[in-house]
């Protein structure tokens, strides 16, 4: 049942672009489960990885399309 219930969810998360939320989630849900962390946790520390992951996306975009200075 977990492993059906984990499909979908990131079946649901691909659906909404969230694939730094893909990759972190297993050891997140692991890192939630040893420190006993809350649920509002676990989506915290969730949604801050997607948030990261996104800014340095971004960044790395940015740098590709600056003009070289030469």
């Amino acid at each position: 049942m977990m492993e059906l219930q984990h499909q979908r969810l990131m079946a649901l998360a691909g659906q909404l672009q969230l694939e730094s939320l893909i990759s972190a989630a297993p050891a997140l849900s692991q890192q939630a489960v040893d420190q006993e962390w809350s649920y509002m946790d676990f989506m915290e520390h969730l949604l801050h990885e997607e948030k990261l992951a996104r800014h340095q996306r971004k960044q790395a975009m940015y740098t590709r399309m600056a003009p070289s200075r030469r």
